[in-house]
């Protein structure tokens, strides 16, 4: 089968591999959609940082070279010994995090803290191929309200639910998001859908005016004179409850911080290529919490199904163009790399 193989730094290649069998406890999936995120830029330009390069995953016992990806949906092509065999022929998403299930974080119901945490397309093969195999207590069916290609945003969705539910947000909670990219556009509806107050923040202006559509929430330029004036409220004991930092820049944390009220809540969704400065005293003398959020677990993701399912989370408009499997480098990264980044998600469909 053809399959998006890397081998290392800017190393990466369409190439023919073996078709994988499921274990027992697997089930195989042809893969309908994988998306292309920052994460799978920055391992390309950067890595390998996140992929297991040095020795094998102590869960999956793979590492480097892998096939990438990791925002996969699929359908079920056959199953291990141990698998029932109607799961054949259904629509599924993963949970693309597998943990040990044997130490102290897994037994506390936090497996994304799990010490040998396992992602799809990071330690073991993902979903820019034709084909993968998953564990069957991994995956969660797809009901036919939800698009094959809507659901390739399951993943990023249920990033968004875990930082949402990370930051405990209720319905009486002014939340407010610095980043309008994918995980905090998804952010915004999820954070309404709870019944929380939802003001929005970002450079762009794009972004900006497709999440104004949306009934609950309000989206804003910054530069800008309500960002100003959220600065002001904040500094004089008004600020928001849970403030979310998806933008992942230098110098976000310290402005996510400055947004919270007293008390408040700032969340850390993004991975940061640079260190941040915080003034640490302001939040002794606040009393603010800094969260960090990463990953998922598997009710984030039938959650993000749910809501789908309910009509209350979209995703399609943030698709902005599905390539093959022979366009991933040419059309897929340079579009995800360009200055302008005039993209939300790129969908892979390795069957075009």
């Amino acid at each position: 089968m053809k399959a998006m193989v890397y081998r290392g730094n800017k190393n990466l290649n369409l190439e023919d591999v073996d078709e994988p069998v499921p274990e027992e406890d697997e089930v195989k999936l042809e893969v309908d959609y994988c998306g292309i995120c920052a994460t799978d830029i920055e391992e390309y330009l950067f890595g390998p940082v996140f992929i297991d390069h040095v020795k094998p995953n102590r869960i999956t016992g793979h590492m480097m070279p892998l096939v990438t990806g990791h925002e996969v949906t699929g359908t079920v092509r056959a199953v291990g010994g141990k698998v029932k065999p109607d799961w054949i022929g259904k629509r599924v998403v993963l949970n693309g995090m597998l943990s040990c299930n044997a130490c102290e974080r897994c037994f506390d119901g936090k497996t994304t803290q799990c010490l040998g945490a396992a992602a799809v397309g990071f330690a073991r093969n993902g979903g820019l191929a034709e084909f993968l195999t998953w564990p069957a207590d991994h995956i969660v069916e797809l009901p036919g309200t939800i698009p094959s290609s809507s659901a390739a945003l399951v993943e990023p969705a249920a990033v968004a639910a875990h930082a949402i539910r990370s930051g405990g947000v209720t319905d009486v909670d002014r939340v407010a998001i610095i980043g309008i990219g994918t995980v905090g556009f998804l952010a915004c509806q999820i954070a309404a859908a709870t019944g929380a107050h939802v003001d929005a923040f970002e450079i762009r202006q794009a972004p900006v005016d497709l999440l104004n559509a949306f009934e609950g929430i309000s989206a804003y330029r910054i530069p800008g004179v309500q960002y100003d004036k959220a600065l002001d409220d904040a500094s004089t004991g008004g600020g928001y409850d849970v403030v979310l930092d998806v933008a992942g820049h230098k110098s976000t944390p310290s402005e996510a911080v400055k947004l919270a009220r007293h008390g408040g809540k700032i969340v850390l969704v993004a991975i940061y290529t640079e260190f941040s400065s915080i003034d640490f005293n302001s939040l002794v003398s606040t009393e603010k919490r800094i969260i960090g959020s990463l990953a998922y677990e598997q009710k984030d993701v039938e959650f993000v199904v749910d809501l789908m399912h309910r009509g209350q989370l979209k995703t399609e408009m943030l698709i902005s163009e599905v390539i093959s499997l022979d366009e991933v480098l040419t059309t897929g990264f340079q579009r995800m790399m360009a200055e302008s980044k005039d993209v939300f998600r790129i969908l892979v469909n390795p069957r075009t």
